[in-house]
């Protein structure tokens, strides 16, 4: 009987999107801490459950040919970049296992899942960054699967802009004793340069000197003992509020955008480029389209499709700074035929369209969603997913209202860590039979 802190020998056949090896330990499944496929390992048992075990690496005996020394030092205590120590390459054969696996466990047998876009870039992508603060004003990550925080001062995926303002802000928490500050949340717009510094506090007011001089200042107001990072009220206390960042590059001028903290916006510019222009691609929008796009943020992809076709579009988000965002956005890029409705897609009526774009959280859509954008009979429903999981659930009782799709594009949105991004086209049968 296997036991707590028994030692084996484990070859490892497989990595998870956690970025747990497998392998098995007298017949039992077993997930290992700091393992690579093709790894043979000398593992320490340090979970016994009823169907499986957790291990961690004691000593590598053969290493695997995608094994590769991390970038980063803490990667390994911190567990946010799951694949620091593989080969890019492999990665990306990795998650195109995830999402093919997710299709086809849900059934969808004739679903083609595409090679995985990418823009090859996997350091200093992220544009948004959120750090908890600790006693003593310890700044970083916290490690996997506990409340204990690893310093960071220079994570190797976020903007490389954030690297100086994240010292200068721990010398003022420091320096002044501030000890109210429960996160330090970061934004920059890639293409504008534009910085913004948000401090969430747990009290009503912080006196701010001698920050750096960037975009936006803002304080989050959040006392509540939870474990959600953002409060409901912000205070600006230096600049609009906002950052500016152009997404659409290859339109002339691009789709400028002003993003408030607390609205919606896709952490890798680079590869939210590839996913919009997948998205037109594969659309076929016709001028006159009537489009709504449901949990809308700050009306990115909309008005991204919109400075290419004439279309009739309306945006709803239930977040109001989003909506506020995405009214501007329609006005200061001089697209018409815009709406945007601060509103619960859950709950709200939706009208007729021609097309509905969805791109919900990762929990995916609720099933009476899914039968309501299913009356209204839409042409075709673009599902842009954040978690193959849940995309393939969706996918499937979708299906059962007569709408399909026969192929997924995914985007490497998040190299290094276990998530993927995902786009499909569902197209409505001629038929229009719907479940009972």
């Amino acid at each position: 009987m296997v036991k707590k802190n028994d030692i084996f020998t484990v070859e490892v056949t497989d990595i998870n999107n956690l970025g747990y090896g497998i392998g098995r330990i007298e017949g039992i499944v077993t997930f290992i801490t700091g393992a690579v496929d093709g790894d043979v390992l000398e593992v320490r048992v340090i979970k016994v459950c009823r169907d499986y075990l957790i291990a961690k690496t004691e000593k590598i005996i053969k290493k695997s040919p995608y094994r590769i020394e991390s970038v980063c030092g803490v990667s390994m205590r911190c567990g946010g970049c799951v694949f620091q120590n593989i080969t890019y390459e492999h990665e990306l054969l990795l998650k195109y296992n995830y999402v093919n696996t997710a299709i086809k466990k849900a059934g969808l047998k004739d679903v083609a899942v595409h090679n995985i876009l990418s823009t090859g870039e996997t350091d200093g992508y992220r544009n948004k960054v959120q750090y908890p603060v600790g006693e003593n004003n310890i700044i970083g990550y916290y490690s996997n699967h506990s409340h204990n925080i690893i310093e960071v001062e220079n994570c190797p995926l976020q903007s490389r802009a954030f690297d100086p303002i994240l010292i200068a802000v721990k010398n003022f928490l420091r320096k002044n004793s501030i000890n109210c500050v429960r996160h330090i949340y970061l934004r920059h717009g890639k293409m504008t340069g534009d910085i913004m510094i948000c401090l969430v506090i747990n009290q009503d007011d912080l006196p701010i000197k001698n920050l750096p001089d960037v975009k936006s200042i803002v304080l989050n107001i959040n006392k509540a003992e939870t474990n959600v990072i953002l409060g409901d009220i912000y205070i600006t206390v230096h600049g609009d509020g906002y950052i500016t960042d152009i997404v659409g590059t290859d339109i002339i001028g691009g789709v400028k955008l002003n993003i408030s903290a607390p609205a919606f916006y896709q952490v890798n510019h680079g590869a939210m480029e590839l996913l919009y222009s997948k998205i037109y691609d594969i659309f076929d929008l016709h001028d006159g389209d009537k489009v709504i796009d449901l949990f809308c943020g700050i009306g990115a992809i909309g008005l991204y499709l919109a400075k290419r076709k004439n279309i009739i579009l309306t945006g709803i988000d239930i977040i109001p700074e989003a909506i506020y965002d995405a009214k501007t956005n329609a006005e200061i890029n001089n697209i018409p035929n815009t709406e945007f409705i601060c509103g619960d897609a859950d709950n709200d009526n939706i009208n007729q369209a021609d097309v509905i774009i969805i791109d919900p959280p990762r929990k995916g859509c609720t099933k009476s969603l899914i039968s309501r954008i299913c009356e209204v009979l839409p042409e075709k429903i673009l599902y842009v997913s954040c978690n193959p999981d849940t995309l393939a659930r969706d996918l499937l009782i979708f299906s059962g209202y007569n709408y399909n799709t026969n192929e997924i594009f995914p985007v490497d949105m998040f190299p290094r860590t276990g998530h993927v991004e995902t786009v499909t086209l569902l197209r409505r049968k001629q038929d229009d039979s719907k479940k009972n």
